[in-house]
């Protein structure tokens, strides 16, 4: 099966597609056993541990990977094709058997191209190009240290070269095991357990508003997330515990594995352009389209809420999933014209999928329309 299969409700047809074995724990004493546990039943004896700078620092590394047979990686941020390659070699030249991957989104990422690459020969860039693989990827063990993509157990990987990301979904490229690390969101910044975990819920809910793409495990799956984010988000964002970062964890992952059966939605296809145009990290770019979105598909998705009324819906998630939203905002210098907003809805454009499964419908028109109300307070 070469790429993803979608459910289609309008045909009566639906699938569940879930490769990735998931493990949750609290401490991080815990999840080193399940981590010498799964080393032991795949007898790997050579590991290769893909991380970042910024992870290294915490110390995590060093707590997870003890002993004999693991060796190092660094890669670089947004799934640099460089630092990519060098991971390659490197788990080439040490016959690496086991990859754990433990970072954020674009680690994560990253890791599934090393692990598809090293035993097939072949570049990152060239797995593009091909469906299946002749020989399968390294098994690899995902650590998320920020809960909000979910990548951690879902089949769709990043890659940026030549000042441009790309993006690849394939059922070859989904982590074998998910480690969720309670004690890991204690030591991230405040402002990037807000954004990650807001990421999440936009997942959650994206997903299952989606017009055909969806299915009854899935509606069953984002419903939980949902449920689980209203219950500990702001408590998460706050003052992280034990309990309130497992609960997040586990709603990231919920929808992490949504994306391996539909798509995302109106508001993270108005963030692309407008990301690779402002240079804003993706889970920051969200932050302008979320109302106007909302507002715009209100009439064929407020049934999924339990408001009834947008204006009472939106009082609640201002109050708690947006609460921190605008003073970042404020933080934005940049100015917008208005062939860039044209610019960004002709790029909005190239998503044909989403004309099709958005709840309301949509054209040119009304992405130039959501533009200019989402990023007013820039326009020039």
């Amino acid at each position: 099966m070469p790429k993803k299969i979608f459910s289609n409700q309008a045909k009566g047809f639906w699938r569940f597609h879930c490769e990735c074995q998931i493990f949750a724990c609290e401490m991080l004493s815990e999840a080193i056993e399940k981590l010498a546990y799964i080393r032991q039943l795949i007898a790997a004896k050579n590991v290769l541990v893909l991380s970042d700078l910024g992870v290294v620092e915490t110390g995590i590394i060093q707590e997870l990977c003890l002993g004999e047979g693991f060796n190092f990686s660094l890669l670089g941020a947004e799934c640099e094709h460089i630092s990519i390659l060098a991971a390659i070699e490197n788990g080439r030249k040490s016959n690496s058997d086991l990859i754990v991957a433990v970072g954020g989104g674009s680690v994560l990422d990253a890791a599934k191209l090393v692990a598809a690459s090293i035993p097939n020969g072949l570049t990152p860039d060239e797995l593009w190009e091909i469906d299946g693989l002749s020989k399968s990827p390294i098994a690899l063990i995902a650590i998320p240290t920020t809960f909000g993509t979910g990548s951690e157990c879902n089949m769709t990987a990043h890659l940026s070269m030549d000042n441009d990301k790309h993006s690849l979904d394939r059922e070859w490229l989904t982590p074998d095991y998910a480690l969720l690390v309670a004690e890991i969101a204690e030591s991230v910044p405040d402002r990037l357990r807000y954004l990650s975990a807001l990421d999440a819920w936009l997942h959650a809910v994206e997903a299952l508003t989606l017009r055909n793409e969806i299915s009854p495990v899935q509606q069953g799956v984002l419903k939980e997330a949902i449920h689980l984010l209203d219950q500990y988000f702001v408590s998460y964002v706050s003052t992280p515990d034990k309990q309130n970062s497992l609960a997040v964890a586990s709603a990231s992952s919920m929808a992490g594995l949504a994306l391996n059966n539909s798509r995302t939605g109106l508001i993270h296809a108005l963030a692309t352009p407008f990301a690779k145009f402002s240079g804003l990290s993706h889970a920051e770019s969200l932050l302008p389209f979320i109302i106007p979105s909302f507002r715009y598909n209100w009439q064929n998705i407020s049934s999924f809420f339990s408001e009834n009324s947008l204006e009472k819906f939106e009082q609640r998630i201002n109050a708690s999933y947006l609460s921190g939203a605008q003073n970042i905002m404020d933080g934005w210098s940049f100015t917008i014209k208005s062939n860039d907003v044209d610019a960004m809805a002709n790029a909005c454009l190239d998503d044909t999928v989403l004309l099709k499964e958005n709840p309301m419908p949509i054209e040119s028109g009304a992405y130039v329309y959501l533009y200019k109300i989402a990023l007013e307070q820039w326009l020039v």
